[in-house]
């Protein structure tokens, strides 16, 4: 770089800056045919018209609503996703208890068939005592009457026979 190379940015600069800056608004006005016109002046009779702005010069900006919505779509997704997520999740959870549910079930059934084996099991064998001791009571009562035919005395925890 040449030491006047500073210089010419400089003059450049300030010739930029003494160029006035050419802005013109351009205003969209109705026809009465229904047409419009394009004017550098507001609309005649149109109270602060604003200026019209072409669609292919400058980029509409971005309407805060339609981001909002935008938002509010992606988010939806967003929480339709989760939510599909949350769902497989809960009928996963749902099969397992109910698999769960049938195992336990089935545990409990095969629990009351043994406990009601074991019962019926007590319960025969209990008949079964009571059938041996009828009949050994039985035995017993044939003999006394036998040995004592005319009756028996008790007396406490004895048995005798009548002596008359």
């Amino acid at each position: 770089m040449t030491a006047s190379s500073p210089r010419r940015l400089f003059a450049m600069l300030v010739l930029l800056m003494a160029i006035p800056v050419a802005r013109a608004q351009v205003y969209k006005c109705p026809t009465a045919g229904g047409g419009a016109t394009y004017q550098d002046k507001p609309c005649a009779g149109a109270p602060k018209a604003a200026p019209y702005i072409a669609a292919t010069a400058v980029p509409a900006p971005t309407d805060p609503a339609a981001a909002i919505a935008s938002a509010d779509t992606m988010l939806t997704r967003m929480d339709l996703r989760e939510l599909a997520e949350a769902r497989r999740k809960n009928e996963q959870a749902w099969a397992q208890w109910q698999s769960e549910a049938v195992a336990l079930k089935h545990t409990l059934e095969a629990e009351r068939y043994r406990a009601n084996a074991d019962q019926q099991t007590k319960l025969a064998e209990l008949e079964l005592r009571l059938e041996v001791l009828k009949h050994a009571g039985q035995a017993i009562a044939n003999e006394l009457r036998r040995r004592c035919p005319k009756g028996v005395v008790r007396s406490g925890e004895e048995l005798s026979c009548r002596s008359q």
